[in-house]
């Protein structure tokens, strides 16, 4: 009985989360939910209780699925990196690296990417449960390498910075089967993710004046 419960939950969870990355949270109802699923609309309500508590359980649920790297939990992992340039350094070829490959490594249901670029793009109104969870920890750990290597930037340059790396993760998400038209189906393979993530990173490093670790050099 228990197990067809669980079933049951992640069933509905794939389902919805299919349609929120093609639809919004606020294009999708309960009921579209529901015949998705193929179940009854009481479902939906006795496992998550509510659409916006499915949502943010979706949206959680492809964030952990697809352990985005973010700057602030590769600094957690060996804080004392962000004590001298070279780890500084290290810091971002790292975040970069593990962000093209979370993103792009081919093994995750295709929604939990869409609908975490879709909710960055365009937020819904459950963005500020994502944003203080997710984005607002990464950002924050993302300003204060940028302004320990560089105290007097401003805000334009700093998100400017920022966005190098997240800009061509969602220029490759959102455009890949166009991309791959110009330049040849099957040319965006992990090989040529590794190459852009080494131009992203070098660039990032170089930006602050810090050295490259030996594998950008």
């Amino acid at each position: 009985m228990l197990e067809t419960r669980l079933t049951t939950r992640e069933h509905l969870l794939q389902k919805a989360g299919e349609l929120f990355a093609l639809h919004g949270f606020e294009g999708v109802t309960t009921r579209m939910i529901a015949e998705a699923a193929d179940v009854k609309l009481s479902a939906i309500h006795y496992h998550y209780g509510s659409k916006a508590k499915l949502y943010v359980s979706a949206l959680a649920y492809a964030v952990e699925y697809d352990s985005c790297a973010d700057f602030s939990s590769v600094i957690a992992e060996n804080p004392v990196l962000f004590e001298t340039p070279e780890g500084r350094g290290e810091i971002i070829r790292t975040t970069v690296f593990r962000s093209f490959y979370d993103h792009f490594k081919g093994d995750s249901p295709d929604w939990t990417v869409q609908l975490i670029v879709r909710e960055l793009m365009k937020p819904s109104s459950l963005f500020p449960v994502f944003a203080e969870g997710v984005v607002k920890p990464d950002i924050e750990a993302a300003k204060l390498i940028y302004l320990v290597s560089k105290p007097e930037a401003t805000e334009a340059e700093i998100t400017g910075w920022i966005d190098l790396l997240h800009s061509q993760i969602f220029l490759y998400v959102m455009a890949k089967d166009a991309l791959e038209v110009m330049r040849g189906k099957g040319s965006m393979d992990t090989a040529f993710y590794q190459g852009v993530a080494r131009v992203v990173a070098r660039a990032m490093i170089l930006e602050l004046g810090l050295p490259l670790p030996r594998d950008l050099l």
